[in-house]
């Protein structure tokens, strides 16, 4: 593989000249430098899925912060009828879990 690389010569290595060398530095950057908060709202708001989770959770927070509003009855208000139940799960029939079992103690 060495034998067929070109040996490169001091004239193909000559500096630039003033004028070319200006027309280097003048190039500019097309598009204006983003922060990483600019950068990524951008591609979220290209990512349909996650503007959608967005607006889910912008709507789950809201419904929680705000859920006093929606509320009917005294979440600490106690029902003394029901105190001394047993545990039950309705709709299952194992014993245990339908409140037949009696308890010892």
């Amino acid at each position: 593989m060495a034998d067929n690389a070109k040996q490169a010569s001091a004239d193909d290595f000559t500096p630039l000249a003033g004028s070319d060398r200006a027309k280097l530095d003048d190039e500019k950057i097309a598009t204006p430098s983003l922060t990483f908060l600019q950068d990524s709202w951008r591609r979220l708001r290209k990512n349909k899925a996650a503007m959608i989770s967005l607006v889910i959770l912008i709507i789950l927070f809201i419904l929680a912060f705000f859920s006093f509003i929606f509320e009917t009855h005294n979440p600490n208000a106690t029902n003394p009828n029901f105190a001394n139940l047993p545990p039950k799960i309705p709709g299952i029939d194992i014993n245990g879990f339908n409140g037949t079992i009696e308890q010892s103690g």
